[in-house]
Formats: structure tokens, sequence, C-alpha cells
């Protein structure tokens, strides 16, 4: 084929339908010729061949791309629930640092019982985090909104883990104290003795009886009549009598130096002399002597003077 020469023609169709191609070589100045190398034809084939080819790819990759376009609606959901879930967790974070402070202050009540000293950890304890090398490398797909969440995440990751390992060796702390000294603190009021809302604080206030300012030296826990009135500690009843202002109380020494009353009772379960245990049943909340209502008028007395009894409350139970 090397050397060889092909020929082209354009012919008009109605020259070939009129003339039948009867005698072409005589009609061949008429019509349009082109002359072609056995390369050129061959550049003509790969051509076209290629274009073929080049039409075949892009109709793939046409419906390939309409095939991922059809996937961004789930994907666009699947991103959202992902970031809906990413802040679910940081709620979380939050609810637990939340429970973290409030084991913190009863962390302080049960130091405070035990004698013994806040707290002075140090507060930069060696934990791990994530590193701003490895931050980037996580969060460089994700959006800004995104990666705002998991730098709070992050943090509060950081901050929780911090947080449980003090309070771990701190409570630590404190049960070895606790185990050493069972005797006092079974003997120190520490739970509320009635279930119920506090009404009035320990301090100064207004009296709902005279209308002047005047010290109330405990506090008042309302409580439906009849409700049970508990012995908050270990101890020895002293008294279990009525006046005309208490009503109905009882009184009972835990330690030396250490006393709690309890006034306007319905009705005393326990008697002068008796030994109570931490939890007993010492009486029923009512509304004798000097009261608006039924309700417990709850005192802590430490060496003959009133205290603020929340001081000596670690349970949870109280309202305000």
């Amino acid at each position: 084929m090397k050397g060889k020469k092909y020929s082209l023609f354009l012919v008009p169709h109605d020259e070939v339908s009129t003339h039948k191609l009867i005698d072409i070589s005589q009609k061949l100045s008429s019509f349009r010729r082109f002359n072609l190398s056995s390369l050129g034809v061959f550049t003509f084939m790969s051509i076209f061949v290629f274009l073929c080819l080049l039409s075949v790819y892009l109709l793939f990759d046409r419906n390939q791309l309409t095939n991922q376009l059809s996937k961004i609606p789930s994907l666009e959901n699947r991103v959202s629930s992902q970031a809906e879930v990413i802040e679910n967790f940081g709620k979380k974070f939050s609810k637990v640092n939340k429970n973290l402070n409030q084991l913190s202050l009863l962390e302080r009540k049960l130091r405070m019982m035990a004698s013994m000293r806040h707290s002075q950890q140090d507060l930069e304890l060696p934990i791990g985090g994530i590193t701003q090398d490895n931050f980037t490398k996580k969060t460089r797909y994700l959006t800004d909104r995104e990666k705002k969440l998991f730098r709070r995440i992050t943090r509060q990751s950081i901050d929780t883990e911090r947080k449980s390992v003090l309070k771990n060796k701190s409570l630590s702390q404190i049960l070895r104290v606790f185990e050493k000294n069972r005797f006092r603190l079974a003997h120190t009021p520490s739970i509320i003795p009635a279930r119920g809302w506090i009404t009035s604080g320990y301090g100064y206030r207004i009296s709902p009886f005279t209308s002047r300012r005047e010290f109330h030296k405990g506090v008042d826990i309302y409580a439906r009549l009849g409700a049970p009135i508990l012995a908050p500690a270990d101890g020895i009843v002293i008294a279990s009598s009525r006046d005309a202002s208490y009503g109905n109380y009882v009184k009972i020494r835990h330690l030396p130096g250490i006393v709690t009353k309890y006034a306007h009772n319905q009705v005393n379960l326990v008697r002068k002399g008796q030994r109570v245990r931490r939890g007993e049943l010492i009486a029923k909340i009512g509304n004798t002597g000097r009261s608006t209502g039924p309700h417990l008028h709850y005192e802590v007395i430490i060496k003959r003077k009133a205290v603020n009894p929340m001081i000596y409350i670690i349970d949870q139970f109280a309202q305000k």
C-alpha cells in the first residue's frame, strides 16, 4: 500500500440520479475530487476512531456524573445527621460537666464533714488531647460549622477527662478519711430529715406572726401532714416533749457539742434516752405550736449555738 493514493469523489445526488452513472468517466469533470495518500487515510481513520471512543467516554462520564449528582441529596442529609449527632454529643458533654460541678459541691461538703482542707490539686494535670496537626487532618473536609462543633466537643472531652481524674483522686482521699473516722462521721448529721420544699432558710427574715425582722435559727421544710421525719445521724434522744412555741419537738445529741432539733411535729415516735440510727423514723410532720401550716422546723446546734443546717445536708432530697 506504500505510495498508493486514493481518490475521494463528492457526487451530487441529483447528478447520480439523472445520469444513473452511465459513462461516469465523461462526467468526472463535474464532480469534486480529493486525492488522499495512505498516510492521510490512516490519519483520517485514526481521528475517526478517536472521536468515536471520545464520544463513548464522554457519554459514560456523563452517566457517572448524573449518578453522582443524584446522590447529593442523600449525602447532604447524611452530613446534616452527622452534624446533629455531633451537636447532641456536645450537649451530653455539657450535662456531664454539670453533673461534675454538682459533684464538686458534694465533695466540698464531704471535706468539711471530714475536717479536710479544700482540694488544692494541680489543675494542669497531663491529660491527653488532640494536637493542632491532627486537628487539621481530621477536619480539613468539614464545614466551618462542623469544625466549630468539633473544637467545642474536643475541649469539653478534655475538660471532662481532667475533672473526672481530679474528682476520682479527691474522693479517694475523702473515702480513706471516712474509713478512719467511721464513728464520728456516723454521728455527724448529713441527710435532710424530711423530703419537701425549704420555705424559709437560716438567718434573718420577716416574722409571719409579728411582721418584724427576726433571726430564724433553722430551716422550715414544707411537706404533707404526717410525712416521715428521719434522724440525720446516729445519736441519743435527749428530749421528746412539747411547748407552746415549738409544739411537739424532738432533740437528739449526736456527738459532744452537736445537737439537732425537730419541731411542730404531729407526733413524736421516740422517747428520751433512746438510741437512734441515721435514717430511722423519729416523728411525723405536723402543724403544732406556733405554725402557719404543716412543716418541719429543723435546727443544728453546735456548742449551744444554732448554725446553718444546710451545711450538714449532703443529699439531694431538699429542694429550694
